[in-house]
């Protein structure tokens, strides 16, 4: 009861040239020291984030870009090509309409056979994920023991 009245008296005269009551300064210590390890915390972690976005961006430059290069070079190869192709066709049968008709019978083709294909790969992950394999897990083993 005693110290808690200090305490309340230092409180309300804080003045400049006063000294705290003797747990404050404990307390005011740790509190810095608190600031001070949270400080070199979030100065380190800016720091880490820093170094794992140039690691980052170096692997893009290195690994990421070139074949981005070589995808979009093959893409417009693929286009030139399928241009050609047009073209050609167009010529084959003297009439454009017939060469978009062709065209549009290749693509839907073409995009029904991808789609059975996507659609077959979702099927089989989605099933390997619903049920998945534990590498020794066999028939046999699941079979209960035979008496004889």
């Amino acid at each position: 009861m005693e110290r808690e009245r200090t305490i309340a008296r230092h409180e309300l005269d804080l003045r400049p040239g006063r000294t705290a009551p003797p747990g404050m300064s404990a307390l005011g210590d740790v509190a810095r020291d608190v600031m001070d390890q949270g400080t070199i915390i979030l100065r380190d972690q800016s720091e880490l984030a820093k170094l794992e976005a140039r690691r980052y961006s170096e692997h893009l430059r290195r690994n990421v870009a070139p074949r981005a290069a070589v995808a979009a070079l093959g893409a417009v190869a693929v286009l030139c090509g399928l241009v050609a192709l047009f073209l050609g066709i167009a010529s084959a049968l003297d009439s454009v309409a017939w060469a978009f008709a062709v065209y549009c019978a290749l693509f839907a083709a073409t995009a029904l056979i991808a789609g059975g294909l996507v659609a077959r790969r979702a099927s089989a992950a989605s099933q390997r994920s619903r049920y998945p394999t534990g590498g020794s897990t066999s028939l046999a083993t699941l079979e209960a023991p035979r008496k004889t």
